[in-house]
């Protein structure tokens, strides 16, 4: 069996990228193991005007078996305005086409798709398959265009069975990694410098997590004179959770989410739809920016992970390419 795998890694200034692609391999191994796969890159062009013909590239993913687009938001309701997150249009559509969709989700809040996105969705989308998204919200964005959809959550939460959620320890730890959104539009200084106030007051070893190039500067300029230890990697960020005795705190959705993979209790703070998506639809422990004053509150009680994932939604999902997760 041959795969198009379309790494929504390479480009991408944001480590939650990884994160989800390395779940979703890690999930389903045997789909892998069984085929050869070529990688294709999401957030950059992949073949200019006059480079079809010929191309060995583009004949593999036209005669390939599956395509697969993991995770990050790429839907969008105004894909044109979202070329610079994805660069796809009427030429770089082809190498798209019958492409199937695994845990994505939706960049804006939006359920009335353009003329021009729906018809870039009507040309690459693959119809005879179900796909996959990652919340309620974008399973009806794909419905409205008339796409059978499955809402599976993003694949980095698929290993979050009740037994995984009951081996994290519910207790308050005596450390705790923290993560900012230094992304323009998500930056808040007055609630996320209580934020840093009331973690201050809580925990004696601070590590501070770097999943985009803003967030490291956000941070210093909200507090020039910290003394966290900056994390860089998701290497290093694993053995801090490993052996760190740590909380995770923070704005970044799959930084907690990481640190839920490794057995660290999290909470996220929500500053957009996306972390209130996977509240909603899964139950993770999400808190709103108004919720900040009750940190202390919240983070000295015993808090169980008590993540509700759609098992049968996941199983139903990778039935369709003969393939099953790991995970149950």
């Amino acid at each position: 069996m041959n795969i198009a795998l379309f790494n929504t890694i390479v480009g991408s200034g944001n480590i939650g990228d990884q994160i989800i692609m390395d779940s979703f391999i890690s999930a389903i191994p045997t789909l892998f193991e069984n085929s050869f796969t070529v990688q294709f890159a999401t957030h950059l062009h992949n073949f200019g005007l006059t480079s079809y013909k010929n191309n060995p590239k583009v004949d593999f993913s036209n005669s390939c078996d599956y395509k697969f687009i993991i995770g990050t938001d790429l839907l969008s309701a105004r894909i044109a305005k979202t070329f610079y997150q994805w660069p796809i249009g009427p030429i770089s559509s082809k190498l798209y086409e019958n492409t199937i969709l695994v845990g994505v989700g939706t960049t804006y809040e939006s359920l009335l798709p353009s003329l021009y996105s729906k018809l870039i969705y009507n040309k690459i989308l693959r119809k005879d398959i179900i796909h996959s998204v990652r919340d309620e919200f974008s399973a009806r964005f794909l419905s409205s265009m008339g796409f059978k959809v499955l809402n599976t959550g993003c694949p980095s939460i698929w290993r979050f069975t009740p037994s995984f959620c009951e081996s994290i320890n519910p207790e308050k730890q005596k450390n705790v990694i923290i993560s900012l959104s230094g992304n323009r539009v998500l930056r808040n200084p007055e609630a996320d410098k209580q934020l840093l106030f009331q973690i201050n007051k809580l925990y004696e070893c601070k590590y501070f997590w770097i999943q985009t190039i803003h967030d490291e500067k956000y941070l210093n300029s909200l507090m020039p004179d910290h003394n966290y230890t900056v994390l860089y990697s998701l290497k290093k960020f694993s053995e801090v959770c490993e052996n760190g005795a740590v909380d995770y705190i923070g704005t970044r959705l799959h930084g907690g989410i990481f640190a839920l993979q490794h057995r660290v209790r999290a909470f996220i703070i929500a500053v957009d739809h996306r972390a209130i998506g996977f509240r909603d639809s899964f139950n993770l422990n999400v808190l709103e920016r108004k919720q900040i004053s009750e940190l202390p509150e919240i983070v000295l009680k015993d808090s169980p992970v008590q993540i509700k994932i759609n098992i049968d939604a996941i199983a139903e999902w990778c039935s369709q390419f003969g393939a099953k997760c790991i995970y149950f």
